[in-house]
């Protein structure tokens, strides 16, 4: 039997570690899921929309400031839950970090090669829901461009503008993990090297280069084993 830490969403609430079988009606209310140390994000969100299911209630949890919520009914993919929490997260972080003496200086001082980066990029944000997303080949090539233009320090971009559309076509962060790389997949291996990027997105500090060439070589290697011209 599980136990979940869980808060009654009111100002006068005591915390508790309840049960997940043997929480109370809390009605309409939200609850609040504490996460306990050791836990990580994918793990709390699983819980969380177990939580949801079992109970058929609004949950959230708070994490370095930012929310994360699963709505009753909405039967999320664990994946989905994970992914909007680093959007908003990431949200706050650019915001500050824009906003920042050292990141306005360092523009002012590049301000053309910024420009022309920037342009780059947003022309590739763009693009990006209308490639061809049935083509895995099509996918990569843009991945690559985005990696030499998106991840020049001082660039920015939203990162909701990267993940909602990745996310759509089935695309997440979490397929970075080493566990879920095969090499010799086709569709693993292609989405272990996207997410590897998105995760880059996830850290992306505009005052920061943050380039990956290992990218460029596991994009030519899917190339060489999958590709239209293997």
């Amino acid at each position: 039997m599980k136990n979940f830490n869980i808060e009654k969403n009111n100002d006068s609430a005591e915390k508790k570690q309840i049960s997940e079988f043997n929480l109370a009606d809390y009605g309409d209310m939200p609850l609040k899921y504490v996460i306990p140390g050791g836990v990580d994000l994918f793990k709390a969100a699983k819980n969380m929309i177990e939580i949801s299911e079992n109970k058929n209630v609004d949950v959230f949890a708070d994490l370095h400031g930012t929310k994360i919520e699963v709505k009753k009914g909405s039967n999320p993919d664990f994946r989905d839950v994970v992914d909007a929490y680093l959007v908003e997260d990431d949200k706050k972080t650019i915001e500050h970090q824009k906003n920042s003496k050292e990141y306005q200086l360092m523009r002012e001082e590049n301000r053309e090669v910024f420009e022309e980066q920037q342009a780059e990029t947003n022309k590739l944000i763009k693009e990006l829901p209308n490639i061809d997303w049935n083509n895995k080949e099509a996918v990569l090539d843009w991945l690559r461009k985005f990696n030499r233009y998106g991840f020049v320090a001082g660039i920015g971009f939203y990162p909701d503008d990267i993940f909602e559309i990745f996310g759509s076509h089935g695309y997440h962060q979490c397929f970075a993990k080493e566990e879920y790389l095969d090499e010799e997949n086709e569709d693993r291996l292609a989405k272990h090297i996207v997410g590897k990027v998105l995760e880059n997105v996830h850290f992306y500090n505009p005052a920061v280069r943050n380039i990956s060439r290992g990218i460029d070589f596991e994009i030519e290697e899917w190339k060489s084993k999958f590709g239209k011209q293997a």
